[in-house]
């Protein structure tokens, strides 16, 4: 819904495939700058959405973005400006032009051109320069790379300390055959002393071998196995099991590390990194170790700190990590293949989820005579991953072995973990377990979403029967009671069938949740009024709603707060909202009144409303929202202006059908409208800089261009027949309405080509050039 890096990143990277492929960058002598720029964006959009994310709250994080957005727009001015100019060229040159250029060609082109060659050569190397500044300055925020990323946004995260793993092995948690095969060929390579598929580059003495896999799939467990072996057990000097996790703690793995070598906890109070590692040398010179690495998100932490001091070990060491990326297997430098970690089958999915709930054989055979048909059906919901049938083992253990409650969690699905010390919580209305990637830390309410329930295109319920008033008022209840700890910083709910959401959303309590920064909404069927305790969160950043069909109006109610008479004076609802995005189709009404003397999103900077049917936008937002920015307004039906918005500096405009008017934006320097086809007036705009008009219907340019607008560039992409028009130059109708812009670009489509046809003017120097017909022409 939201313009996002990533999106203009691919924007760009469109750009660059079209450049590249154009003869100028030869001719110029820049096509190295050219592969220079697109690596560099190639390895910046490694980051791009952890940066994102992290925007939200760190203020040198904004920074870093606004300067990357800013050099992704000059780059796209510059492509812009080659492609253009291979057209050109082409035109010109007709059927030759496309013979491949020699060297004489390319030093009477550069001749011919000396100031676009010098400019166009130094603008990208300027370019270069200020990405390799960006790219260093990177490393200072320790962006997760996407990979990374995408787990860590599927999965949420406890603390470190309470995701450690340890050697021990739960006897139940280790069933099937597969893994007893995976254990022995582990082991059996383990100890060979032949390892003609090890990596040269690995230190000789040395061994890595990874067990890769997502997360949730039994990485761990097999590790365990593997580590307890008694083959193992005989085969080395010393056993070392290392919980890596995400959060690396150097010093505190060193320590658990010389512990386990020296078998003692006597390792004093030592927190020196350097002495810790000498400590580690001494406790691992000359023995022969098998070190397990547990759940390693970076080879940081062997190739910084462990891989030194354990290069003293002995001959024939080894060391087994687990981890959920190859990426990290090949940094580590483990011997290939890597051991990749399969799903259960329905059959061991099974055995495991009798072993959680069972206490003995006889019991589990019993279970297996009355229970079986329905727990083959629970285990289906797991996906195959093993700590998804633990969880549903751990609340069939709470239910009785009958056929009625092991049908209802079937049809109900209402897994209630406990919350433990959170940061984060997802709250998911499905009727299926997905695979999430480690169920251990991802604390998830799946909330009786009834298989006939099924949201269309148009965010409705489809199904006619929709939702009872029972089924709500159980789906509200067990809400009511999933109390997050007040820890809380990051909360999700999503395909929640309840008409309201849970009461510590809904009242003053929720000011006492004073970490939580952002949250995030989508899928409410049959919720019919936003939360109105929410303004009182203290350190909310971010807030999103996507779909909600039931909501009709946005009252005052969710921006009133109830100071103390003490705090009356400085009260604010939303104090340090950044960020809001909201999609609610059938929204038709915001009022927003200024009450108690109390502001409203005083801090707010991005706004972003999609598909829905509001008719104007509330005066509050343009009085009080003094720090708003950017406002992206698409598809709203009714809208008939945007006007008043005295801070606004970026406004874009999508497929808005009744919008006639812009007006009284003091600040306004970059404006997009694409398909708005009523918009007349454009007025009180002195600072734009940029407008960007999209509309293949449209049949002449629009009036407002004619009086007081007048921006230093235009981008249009408009019909043929329109460009056509244009192209015939100062005696076209349309010439009077772009003679006074300083820079017009405009383009039209023909088949797949989005830039078939082009008109380019300029004022100062002057130059107006076209490949439309013979009308060609330059100065």
């Amino acid at each position: 819904m939201a313009i996002v890096l990533d999106a203009f990143a691919s924007y760009v990277g469109d750009l660059l495939k079209q450049v590249t492929q154009d003869e100028l960058t030869v001719l110029l002598c820049v096509s190295g700058e050219i592969a220079s720029l697109e690596d560099r964006l190639r390895s910046l959009n490694d980051y791009l959405a952890d940066a994102e994310r992290r925007r939200i709250t760190d203020q040198s994080v904004q920074g870093w973005v606004r300067k990357l957005k800013d050099a992704m727009y000059d780059a796209t001015d510059i492509l812009d400006l080659c492609h253009l100019k291979a057209i050109q060229r082409g035109h010109r040159g007709g059927a030759s032009s496309s013979a491949p250029a020699g060297c004489l060609d390319r030093l009477l082109f550069c001749l011919r051109n000396p100031l676009f060659t010098h400019d166009i050569g130094t603008r990208i190397r300027a370019l270069n320069g200020r990405l390799d500044a960006i790219c260093k300055s990177a490393s200072d925020f320790s962006f997760l790379k996407l990979e990374a990323y995408e787990d860590m946004t599927v999965a949420t995260r406890r603390p470190a300390a309470d995701r450690k793993t340890d050697p021990v092995l739960e006897r139940s948690a280790v069933v099937g055959e597969k893994i007893e095969e995976d254990t022995r060929a582990l082991v059996k390579r383990l100890t060979n002393g032949k390892h003609k598929d090890q990596n040269k580059a690995t230190t000789a003495s040395i061994m890595v071998v990874a067990v890769v896999g997502t997360g949730g799939i039994g990485k761990t467990t097999l590790a365990k196995k593997v580590f307890n072996d008694e083959t193992i057990q005989e085969a080395f000097d010393k056993k070392i099991w290392l919980s890596v996790t995400q959060e690396v703690n150097e010093v505190e793995l060193l320590r658990t590390a010389i512990a386990a070598a020296s078998n003692s906890m006597l390792i004093g109070d030592a927190r020196d990194k350097s002495l810790l590692m000498v400590a580690l040398v001494d406790a691992i010179r000359d023995k022969k170790f098998f070190l397990v690495l547990d759940d390693v998100w970076s080879d940081r932490a062997w190739t910084g700190l462990l891989k030194a001091p354990f290069s003293h070990g002995a001959a024939g060491s080894r060391v087994l990590l687990t981890t959920r990326h190859d990426a990290v297997a090949r940094g580590m430098q483990a011997a290939q293949p890597f051991h990749h970690v399969d799903k259960l089958c329905p059959e061991d999915a099974w055995s495991l989820l009798k072993k959680q709930v069972a206490s003995s054989e006889m019991e589990e055979h019993e279970i297996d005579e009355t229970l079986k048909d329905i727990g083959m059906e629970i285990v289906d919901k797991c996906g195959g991953l093993p700590l998804a049938v633990k969880v549903m083992g751990g609340l069939l253990c709470k239910k009785e072995k009958r056929r009625a409650d092991w049908k209802k969690v079937v049809h109900d699905s209402i897994c209630l973990q406990e919350l433990g010390p959170l940061s984060q919580l997802r709250v998911l209305g499905l009727s299926k377990l997905e695979n999430v990637p480690d169920v251990s830390f991802a604390t998830e309410a799946r909330l009786g979403e009834k298989s006939h329930l099924r949201l269309g295109e148009n965010g409705l319920v489809e199904d006619q029967e929709g939702v009872s008033k029972e089924e709500q008022r159980r789906i509200e209840e067990v809400f009511d009671e999933l109390t997050p700890p007040l820890s809380l910083e990051h909360i999700e709910i999503r395909g929640y069938f309840g008409e309201r959401l849970p009461r510590w959303m809904m009242s003053r309590r929720a000011g006492t949740y004073e970490r939580l920064m952002i949250v995030m909404m989508a899928d409410l069927a049959c919720c019919t009024q936003l939360p109105d305790g929410l303004c009182q969160l203290p350190c909310l950043h971010f807030f999103q709603v996507d779909r909600a069909p039931a909501i009709k109006r946005v009252g005052p109610e969710f921006l009133t707060v109830h100071p103390s008479s003490s705090q009356r004076r400085h009260a604010h609802a939303f104090p340090r909202l950044k960020t809001m995005q909201l999609r609610m189709e059938e929204w038709e009404e915001w009022e927003w009144e200024q009450l108690n003397n109390v502001q409203a999103m005083p801090a707010l900077e991005e706004l972003a409303l999609d598909n829905c049917k509001l008719r104007r936008l509330p005066p509050g937002l343009s009085s009080q929202a003094t720090a708003l920015t950017s406002m992206i307004l698409q598809n709203i039906k009714q809208l008939n202006s945007v006007e008043g918005f005295a801070s606004l500096v970026n406004l874009a405009l999508f497929d808005n059908p009744d919008l006639e008017r812009v007006a009284s934006l003091p600040r306004l320097q970059k404006l997009i409208i694409v398909r708005c086809p009523k918009m007349m007036a454009l007025e009180e705009v002195p600072e734009l800089q940029k407008l960007k008009l999209h509309d293949m219907d449209m049949e002449e340019l629009p009036g407002y261009l004619l009086k007081d607008v007048s921006p230093k560039h235009l981008l249009l992409h408009c019909s043929l027949e329109l460009l056509t028009s244009i192209a015939v130059g100062e005696s076209s109708p349309e010439w009077s309405k772009l003679s006074h812009i300083q820079h017009v670009k405009a383009y039209a489509d023909q088949g797949g080509n989005k830039r078939k046809w082009h008109v380019s003017y300029t004022t100062d120097p002057y130059s107006f050039e076209t490949n439309i017909g013979n009308s060609s022409s330059s100065s």
